[in-house]
C-alpha cells in the first residue's frame, strides 16, 4: 500500500511540476513575430550595399522623399529628391537595419505598430506607427 501511495504522490509532484515549469510560447503578438521572421531573414541575405527612397510622413512634420544609398551597411549618401540636392547632415538618416531596430523598440514599448515587409529581400516596406506616423520604403535596389 505504501508503494502506491508513493507512486501517486510522484505522479501529482510531476504534474505540478508542469503546470508550474510551463514551456515557452511563441510571442502572443503577432507583428513580434512577423518582425522576427523577416528580421532573420533580411540579416541571412547579408544584403550590405543597396539604395532605396523613403517617405515620412509623421504627426510633427512631412520629410522629403529621400533617396538613401548603403554601403557596407551605412548610410553613405542622402539625396532629397525634391530638390535633388545631397543632404549635408546624413547622421538622421536610416539604413534599413536602422528601421528594425525603431521597429524592435516600437514593439518593445507596446506601440500600436503595423508593418507590411518585402515577401524576396524582406525588408519594411510601410511602417505605420499609432497610426500618424508612416515611412514608406519604395525602389529597393541591390548595389555593387
Amino acid at each position: 500500500m505504501s508503494r502506491f501511495f508513493i507512486i501517486i504522490i510522484g505522479i501529482f509532484l510531476i504534474s505540478c511540476s508542469e503546470v508550474n515549469n510551463p514551456q515557452p510560447k511563441e510571442p502572443k503578438n503577432k507583428e513580434y513575430s512577423k518582425y522576427l521572421q523577416n528580421y532573420r531573414l533580411w540579416q541571412k541575405q547579408n544584403i550590405k550595399n543597396y539604395s532605396f527612397k523613403v517617405k515620412k510622413d509623421c504627426s510633427c512634420k512631412k520629410t522629403p522623399l529621400t533617396k538613401v544609398i548603403v554601403k557596407d551597411r551605412f548610410v553613405k549618401k542622402a539625396i532629397n529628391l525634391e530638390t535633388k540636392k545631397p543632404i549635408k547632415n546624413i547622421e538622421g538618416v536610416n539604413s534599413i537595419d536602422d528601421y528594425f531596430v525603431v521597429i524592435n523598440k516600437s514593439l518593445q514599448k507596446n506601440f500600436n505598430i503595423k508593418v507590411n515587409y518585402n515577401l524576396k529581400y524582406h525588408y519594411p516596406q510601410k511602417i505605420i506607427i499609432d497610426d500618424n506616423n508612416t515611412l514608406i520604403i519604395k525602389d529597393f535596389r541591390l548595389l555593387k
